[in-house]
């Protein structure tokens, strides 16, 4: 959460955002499957402490620059077209949206299309956690997962 400071100096009257780092244990993003056309990726998103908090599994084909938050705070995704795949919902990647349950935790299921030109393009996933006392409303999220569909 980012939260505005003023610091009186000697001179003048100075404001400072701080970033305030989230407590308890860090989100984190899992994979089962191995990513072979024609089959499913089944990812598990956990957000220590954040049941019932909306959450997106964010795709996207790269992980540089990011999407900057502000405040240092930089999401490991690319605000491109499988970002916005995974914001609007899609057939591939469902759901994208979720509310975490009791464990802290939601799923979501990539199919892999059975066809031969999808091998070898990889693409990254994140679990992202939605708060509304945060900057841009966005708590924390997890480190990124590759998929690179295999034959």
């Amino acid at each position: 959460r980012t939260v505005p400071v003023t610091v009186a100096t000697y001179d003048a009257p100075l404001s400072l955002d701080v970033v305030l780092e989230t407590s308890g244990g860090a989100a984190t993003l899992t994979k089962v499957g191995a990513g072979g056309i024609g089959t499913n990726v089944t990812f598990t998103y956990t957000s220590p402490g954040d049941a019932g908090k909306t959450a997106l599994f964010g795709w996207s084909q790269a992980t540089s620059p990011g999407i900057d938050l502000g405040g240092l705070r930089v999401l490991p995704l690319n605000g491109d077209f499988l970002f916005e795949a995974a914001w609007f919902g899609n057939p591939i990647l469902s759901p994208t949206w979720v509310t975490l349950d009791v464990a802290h935790q939601g799923q979501s299921v990539l199919a892999i299309p059975n066809a031969p030109w999808v091998v070898g393009l990889t693409s990254h996933f994140a679990g992202i956690t939605f708060d509304a006392a945060y900057h841009y409303g966005i708590k924390t999220w997890s480190l990124p997962l590759a998929v690179t569909p295999i034959p």
